[in-house]
């Protein structure tokens, strides 16, 4: 990638500020964050911010996951909300998963 524009690490900038709360006065480390990003863009494929990825449950129930990618390290877990077991844990991860719902399994007959 050729060197990322003032414009694009602005942009991006931006959108980690608001990821992350929107702290006051850590302007110039989200600046540096997003350059960083942006040159590395090419050198890694462990993280394709908006890929999506279908994921089903034992029970049938399919989801859309995502990920975004956070500053600070996130630590939780993704449940099925139609039968209840975890779909995803993670652990001090800076890339957080989201499941979207897009399916709900065919209920059988009692």
């Amino acid at each position: 990638m050729a060197t990322p524009s003032k414009k694009e690490i602005a942009a991006r900038a931006y959108k980690l500020w608001e990821q992350n709360g929107q702290p006051e006065g850590r302007e110039d480390e989200f600046w540096h964050l997003a350059e960083q990003e942006l040159l590395n863009e090419d050198k890694s494929s462990a993280h394709i911010p908006g890929m999506a990825t279908i994921v089903q449950c034992n029970c049938g129930a399919e989801y859309k996951r995502t990920e975004d990618k956070f500053l600070v390290l996130h630590t939780g877990d993704a449940v099925c909300t139609v039968c209840g077991p975890a779909l995803e844990s993670w652990r001090e991860s800076t890339h957080v998963p989201t499941y979207e719902l897009i399916e709900r399994p065919e209920r059988k007959p009692e």
